[in-house]
C-alpha cells in the first residue's frame, strides 16, 4: 500500500507515543505495525512537521510527591557529618507543603492540614525509596523486627510493588524470622487513605506475605490477628536482630495523635500524661516537637530543660505501651528509618547530633532514609 494511504493515521498517536515516551525502536515498531522501519520514520517525520503532536511537561502534571534520583553526594555528606552508619537521600518532587511550618498550626485550620496530608504522601514516596534498599539488604535466615507508622508501612507497600513487578527478587526467603516490635494501638495516615492500618502487627503480616514466611518464622506483639499480648517479655532466648524497620514519631498533640488505641487496652492508661502534653503544649508552641517516639517508644528531644511534668509524662507513656524492650532495637546489625519533612526536622538532627540519649537506636547501627530537601537542611545545622 502506498504511503499516505494506508490506515497508520489512525494509530499516530500510539505510534508516536511509543516511539518517544516509550523508546521502541523502528525495528520494534515495524513488528508491530507490520509496515518497514524506512515508512514508519517518514510517517513520524511528517506528522511531527505537521506539530500532529502537543508537548507538555509531566512533571508539572505532576500533583504527588515522586521520587527522581538517589542523591549519593547527600548521602555521603549525612553520614560524614554524623554519627550514623549510612543515608540514603532521595531527590522527591512535588512535595513543597511537607516542607513548610503550616503543620504547627490547629488543626482545623486548612493549611495546617494540608501540611500533614503532605507529610503523607512525603512518607508514601520515602517509604517507595526504601522499599528498594531494604531488598537489597535482605538475606536468608535474618531475624527482622517491624515497626508501625508511615515510613514502614508505605516501605511495605512498596515492597508489595517491587515483587509485582520483579517477582524473582523477593523470593527465597521463607527462612526469614519477622517479629512486631510494638503494639495495642491502630495507626493510621493523617489524610491519606491506605488500604489498610499501617500498625506493627499489620506491617509483619504484609511484609511475610510478599516474603512467603510460614505462620510459625511470625511473632506478632497483639493485634487483630493473634490476639495476644507479648510486654517486654519471652525475648531472652529470641536471636538478635539482625534488622529493625522503624519511623520517627513526633507527638504533636494539636493534631491528631497517630496512635488510635486499639479496645481501650492502653488509653484508659496513657490518657492523663496525653493531657498533661496537650496543656504544655498548648500553652508552649516550641513544645510541639519536644517528644518524639521510635516503635511507641517515646523520648524528650534535644539537650533542652523541659518541665518536670513533661518528662514524667513521657516516662508515664513508656510504662503503659506495648513493645519490645528498647536494647532489642539498639542492638540490631541494622536499623532502617524512614523519615522527613519539616514535622520530622527538629527531632531528627537532635537525634542525630546524639542529644537523644534515650532513644531506642545505636546510631552506629542507624541507615537514614530521608528526603533531599531534609538532608540539606539537617547538615545546616548538625554540630
Amino acid at each position: 500500500m502506498p504511503d499516505g494511504v494506508d490506515d497508520l493515521d489512525g494509530e499516530a498517536l500510539e505510534i508516536a507515543t511509543r516511539y518517544l515516551l516509550d523508546r521502541w525502536t523502528l525495528k520494534q515498531l515495524a513488528g508491530r505495525y507490520h509496515r518497514s522501519p524506512a515508512t514508519l520514520h517518514r510517517r513520524l517525520a511528517k506528522w511531527l512537521d505537521d506539530r500532529r503532536f502537543e508537548l507538555a511537561d509531566t512533571r508539572a502534571a505532576q500533583t504527588h510527591p515522586r521520587v527522581v534520583d538517589i542523591d549519593e553526594h547527600l548521602s555521603d555528606a549525612l553520614s560524614d557529618r554524623s554519627d550514623i552508619w549510612r543515608a540514603h537521600v532521595a531527590v522527591i518532587e512535588g512535595a513543597g507543603e511537607a516542607y513548610s511550618e503550616e503543620y504547627l498550626g490547629p488543626d482545623d485550620g486548612v493549611d495546617a492540614q494540608r501540611a500533614f496530608e503532605a507529610h503523607d504522601r512525603l512518607h508514601q514516596a520515602l517509604g517507595q525509596a526504601a522499599s528498594s534498599y531494604f531488598a537489597s539488604r535482605l538475606r536468608r535466615g535474618m531475624t527482622i523486627g517491624v515497626s508501625s507508622g508511615r515510613g514502614v508501612g508505605f516501605l511495605i507497600m512498596g515492597l508489595a510493588d517491587l515483587a509485582q513487578e520483579r517477582p524473582s527478587l523477593l523470593r527465597g526467603y521463607r527462612s526469614i524470622q519477622i517479629e512486631s516490635l510494638c503494639g495495642g494501638a491502630r495507626v493510621g495516615a493523617w489524610a491519606l487513605p491506605t488500604v489498610r492500618a499501617l500498625d506493627a502487627d499489620e506491617n509483619v503480616f504484609q511484609l511475610s506475605s510478599i516474603l512467603g514466611v510460614p505462620r510459625s518464622g511470625v511473632t506478632y506483639m497483639r493485634g487483630w490477628i493473634s490476639g495476644e499480648q507479648r510486654h517486654d517479655v519471652g525475648y531472652s532466648d529470641s536471636p538478635d536482630l539482625d534488622m529493625a524497620l522503624v519511623g520517627l514519631e513526633v507527638l504533636n498533640t494539636r493534631h491528631q495523635f497517630f496512635l488510635h488505641h486499639d479496645q481501650n487496652v492502653q488509653l484508659g492508661a496513657i490518657a492523663p500524661y496525653i493531657e498533661t502534653l496537650k496543656e504544655l503544649q498548648a500553652d508552649e508552641p516550641a513544645l510541639l516537637d519536644s517528644v518524639a517516639g521510635i516503635a511507641h517508644h517515646f523520648f524528650p528531644t534535644g539537650g533542652r530543660e523541659y518541665p518536670g511534668s513533661l518528662l514524667r509524662a513521657v516516662e508515664g507513656i513508656n510504662k503503659e505501651v506495648l513493645v519490645v524492650p528498647p536494647e532489642r532495637i539498639r542492638t540490631a546489625d541494622e536499623v532502617i528509618m524512614v523519615a522527613g519533612g519539616a514535622q520530622k526536622l527538629n527531632a531528627l538532627v537532635d537525634l542525630l547530633d546524639g542529644r537523644c540519649p534515650s532513644a531506642p537506636v545505636n546510631l552506629e547501627n542507624l541507615t537514614l532514609v530521608t528526603d533531599a530537601w531534609t538532608a540539606e537542611q539537617m547538615l545546616g545545622r548538625l554540630g
